[in-house]
């Protein structure tokens, strides 16, 4: 659009120009999603907004500056970096739900999957547990509907049920619904 910009810019609709909102994260962004006046971003970077960041950040979208929220992603890094720590965001009320290859976020063990007070960055009590992947189970993408959170990645059990890569998920105790298509590979 115009300006330099490292690994993720705001582009005016109209013009394709850049705006001046510039976070300047320190490596690349993987995921990007807006929830009210807040932009959260996930990828491969330890720095964002202005703050160190790992993996994981909420952007204020007015100024780019990286807000208080900061439950950080963490995995052996003996695993590699493939895929990347967080993968994709749902919403609801005051609720972030992140998905992706992690086994620690806001200092609880939650094996790719948790709920995050979208406020204070803690971790809550909601934890459906995909189990089951090599040499750990990862959520690759999320859709909500209803009180249904859909749920596509790599492993072989989650909300305490046998689901094989694909499974809804019912966003207030955790459980796995009678929903499952059994796809035969990771989604």
């Amino acid at each position: 659009g115009g300006q330099s910009r490292a690994n993720l810019a705001a582009l005016d609709v109209a013009t394709g120009l850049a705006t001046a909102w510039n976070p300047s994260p320190d490596g690349e962004v993987a995921v990007i999603r807006v929830w009210g006046a807040t932009v959260y971003v996930g990828g491969y970077f330890w720095g964002v907004g202005g703050q160190a960041r790992s993996q994981l950040a909420a952007l204020d979208a007015s100024t780019g500056l990286a807000t208080t929220w900061n439950p950080e992603p963490y995995r052996d890094p003996e695993w590699g970096s493939d895929p990347p720590l967080v993968q994709a965001f749902a919403f609801r009320g005051d609720t972030v739900f992140v998905a992706g290859a992690y086994l620690v976020i806001g200092g609880q063990g939650r094996e790719g999957l948790a709920a995050v007070d979208a406020n204070t960055g803690a971790v809550l009590d909601w934890n459906p547990n995909p189990a089951g992947g090599a040499p750990y189970a990862y959520v690759n993408g999320l859709s909500l509907s209803g009180d249904t959170l859909y749920v596509g990645g790599y492993f072989q059990a989650i909300g305490g049920q046998y689901r094989l890569c694909l499974a809804g998920v019912d966003v207030n105790t955790g459980l796995a619904t009678a929903w499952d298509p059994e796809p035969n590979n990771e989604v």
